[in-house]
């Protein structure tokens, strides 16, 4: 009985929604899809914080119901063995979501919190990119570039150039006839470095018509989190199309907010938004594009009637746009895209 009653309360802990649009019909059928799968992430367990104060957990605490033939049910118990349950399994992973722990170092909590199904909008953009700082280094710092290049070590390179900093360009001079005079210039623009005020140097180097090259060097600085936009029109053609759209419309806006963490009445914080797990496939099984880690939803607007001023029958609106920003929760590297398909 305990396990009926414990089934029956995670049936009802986890009735999540599932939405789609259009509501394919066989005869006009569109196979490529892209499914937003909302999913929680497993929090820093503090249940031993309880254990040491000496205080009952929240989820011990025993709140009954009644079921439909009359029994009680200890819903927080039974919530308590479902979750528990459904974290295993959720951190075992199923064969498409595994990778996706893997890859952000996420577990997820329980099943899904809910899906929505929509057809594949039109030009999709996924975008890569890398970012770079500039740095300069100098003539100095060039040289001990150079000689670190060709195998020097660091310190000696650092202290050879500091200390032949000042008779570096003395000894071009002497030996490049060439250009000596260009180079005896550079010098003189070099040391104007040590002239109080900017102007003075500007005209030491108006003067001398000639610049340091900064020798200017990209490094790689970090990878971005990537972001992705989907645009959706959707003009129903039912009545249950319509309440479709009406719960799709509730549901990203729903799991784009979080959730309060009351303390005596005062909203003291915030629990993270879910998470969502995209995917884009042609006829259920065939992966379109590159992966998408998890992402937050970060923004969401829905147009209503932008064709138009006219209404379906019942005052619902004949056509309704939603447009959505999406933001990884992790960044990649060259092994997620070798092996694991992102």
């Amino acid at each position: 009985m305990d396990d009926a009653r414990a089934q029956r309360t995670a049936s009802l802990a986890n009735s999540y929604k599932k939405y789609e649009f259009p509501l394919n019909k066989e005869e006009q059928k569109y196979e490529a899809r892209i499914t937003f799968n909302a999913r929680e992430v497993q929090s820093f367990d503090v249940n031993f914080l309880f254990d040491i104060a000496g205080l009952a957990r929240t989820d011990d605490v025993s709140v009954d119901d009644t079921s439909a033939d009359g029994t009680t049910v200890d819903i927080n118990q039974a919530n308590a063995k479902a979750n528990a349950a459904a974290v295993e399994a959720a951190n075992k992973g199923a064969p498409d979501s595994q990778p996706m722990i893997n890859a952000t170092g996420q577990k997820f909590k329980g099943g899904s919190k809910g899906k929505v199904s929509l057809y594949l909008p039109q030009a999709v953009q996924i975008n890569d990119a890398a970012s770079y700082s500039n740095v300069d280094l100098g003539i100095m710092g060039a040289g001990g570039a150079a000689a670190m290049a060709e195998g020097a070590g660091l310190l000696p390179a650092l202290l050879d150039q500091g200390i032949n900093a000042a008779a570096s360009i003395i000894d071009a001079i002497k030996g490049q006839s060439g250009n000596s005079k260009d180079l005896a210039r550079l010098a003189v623009n070099r040391a104007s470095k040590f002239l109080p005020g900017e102007g003075n140097r500007g005209a030491v180097a108006s003067a001398t018509r000639v610049s340091v090259n900064p020798n200017t060097r990209a490094l790689f600085k970090s990878v971005p989190l990537r972001e992705f936009t989907f645009t959706f029109k959707m003009i129903p053609t039912s009545k249950e199309e319509t309440e479709q759209i009406k719960g799709i419309i509730k549901f990203f806006r729903e799991n784009l907010y979080p959730e309060v963490i009351d303390m005596g009445g005062i909203p003291a914080g915030f629990k993270f938004p879910h998470v969502f797990e995209i995917s884009l496939k042609y006829a259920k099984n065939k992966d379109l594009a590159t992966k998408i880690l998890p992402s937050y939803i970060r923004s969401f607007a829905a147009t209503y009637n932008a064709s138009g001023m006219g209404f379906l029958e019942g005052g619902d609106f004949s056509e309704v746009d939603i447009t959505m920003s999406f933001i990884e929760s992790g960044t990649l590297h060259k092994k997620l895209v070798q092996s694991e398909g992102y």
